[in-house]
């Protein structure tokens, strides 16, 4: 094969490599756009049950398989969740993409000034390790741009704009800033703020990938560092092993000489089987995770119905439905601690004795019957029904939701119990489904306005 043909085909490969990718970042993008939400809430979560000694591996075993899914594929390979399959992430090469294609528009930040502003994630990291993990103050979740976006970027779904400027009007504006430094700055976000990338970006630093371009080759060439995704100076180095870097692969594609090559221990390994792998094993991983987690739930509800066997008095909840789930999870940081949850927990499982039946009617005044009640949602309206029995809620059943059914049915296996335990909706929210939560805690709220006598 002469000098000619081999460049054709390596110039083939490359435009076959970006197709491959947009199709990744697209499937991402509409099946799994709450990916990048979930890895954090799972780091939270974790990280939260560590620090108070309340960690189970029995319990907690689909939040360690979702970590699984990324942690070592991010080790090993680099950041390909980051440049291929992370929602927010490819939003941003969207809006990017559009801007440049149409109004022609590229601001190009200078070496110094970028390789400063890239410290801003770590700051970010530990803001929300210190007042979003440890202390949960307060108020915070309304700034969350990735909720906003989870709410109204999702494909196939209504964006709920009044909820957004209702109750995160913060986040709102953190989000459409981000919106337009995208349009300015590749992974305008990615690059300075998120605090998820400052995670992986330590974890690359033991990565056995590398991208390999002998300078001697190059000249003066810089199709390669102005196309970098990530602001990375590529043409002055032989090998990149920088942890900013998101192997999104542009500089493989882009180099008119095809002097890029991507090694995985020392060995050429073609990008295009690197990002794909990464992507299935991924997705492989997560949906173990999937199976787990319902699992978990099944035989959670299990023991309740079994309890609700020896207590009539006051019967379990029912198992939730899954009616109409839509992907686009709300991680929230301001949830309850692994600890809180756990002893609400125990205390929903403890069975309530008849005198305790009796001290609820007396104290809530409901009417016996079954009410219907409506909240909203991370993706939209929760409808329940609440049954009262000798004036105590003895039952919650989901109606109808149109959250992600994993989030959902987290929440509400949790949530149906603590309500019945404390015969309020007035609960704390399960962390890693706050919007969720509090859906469900407004619709059975609003059933239980409908009941008082």
């Amino acid at each position: 094969m002469n000098t000619i043909e081999q460049r054709h085909e390596k110039k083939k490969k490359s435009h076959v490599l970006r197709v491959v990718r947009a199709c990744v970042q697209i499937a991402f993008f509409i099946f799994l756009p709450a990916l990048y939400i979930s890895a954090f809430s799972d780091l939270k979560i974790v990280f939260e049950s560590i620090t108070t000694g309340t960690f189970d591996l029995a319990t907690m075993l689909p939040q360690v398989i979702e970590l699984l899914a990324i942690i070592p594929v991010t080790i090993i390979l680099g950041r390909f969740f980051c440049g291929w399959m992370c929602a927010f992430g490819s939003f941003g090469d969207f809006i990017f993409g559009f801007a440049k294609k149409v109004f022609h528009v590229r601001y190009r930040i200078d070496e110094t000034s970028d390789r400063v502003l890239k410290f801003v994630k770590y700051g970010m990291l530990a803001f929300a390790i210190a007042f979003l993990w440890i202390y949960n103050v307060p108020g915070l979740t309304s700034a969350s741009p990735w909720d906003v976006f989870g709410m109204l970027a999702t494909v196939g779904a209504v964006p709920n704009l009044s909820f957004v400027l209702s109750n995160l009007m913060l986040g709102f504006i953190f989000f459409i800033l981000i919106a337009i430094g995208s349009a300015f700055i590749q992974r305008f976000f990615c690059r300075y703020f998120c605090p998820l990338g400052a995670v992986f970006t330590i974890l690359t630093l033991l990565r056995i990938s590398r991208i390999v371009k002998p300078t001697r080759k190059c000249g003066n060439c810089r199709v390669c560092t102005n196309q970098c995704a990530m602001g990375i100076p590529l043409y002055k180095k032989e090998s990149v092993h920088s942890g900013e870097c998101i192997e999104c692969l542009q500089c493989v594609s882009a180099c008119p000489r095809h002097n890029i090559n991507y090694h995985i221990a020392g060995s050429d390994v073609r990008p295009l089987v690197a990002g794909t792998l990464a992507a299935i094993v991924i997705t492989g991983i997560y949906s173990t995770a999937d199976l787990a987690f319902a699992q978990t739930n099944d035989t959670a509800a299990a023991t309740t119905v079994a309890e609700a066997s020896e207590a009539p008095s006051m019967n379990a909840g029912s198992v939730p439905s899954a009616t109409s789930g839509r992907a686009a999870a709300s991680s929230s940081p301001g949830a309850t601690s692994a600890a809180s949850q756990k002893q609400n927990q125990a205390t929903a499982s403890a069975k309530p004795s008849a005198s305790a039946s009796q001290s609820a009617k007396a104290a809530t005044g409901y009417k016996d019957g079954t009410y219907a009640g409506t909240g909203m949602g991370f993706r939209g309206q929760t409808k329940v029904s609440v049954t009262i029995k000798s004036g105590a809620i003895i039952d919650v059943v989901t109606v109808s939701y149109q959250d992600d059914a994993k989030y959902f049915q987290r929440a509400f296996s949790t949530l149906s119990s603590r309500i019945k335990s404390s015969q309020s909706s007035n609960v704390n929210v399960v962390s890693g489904a706050t919007y969720s939560s509090q859906g469900i805690m407004e619709a059975v709220a609003n059933a239980l306005q409908k009941a008082k006598a």
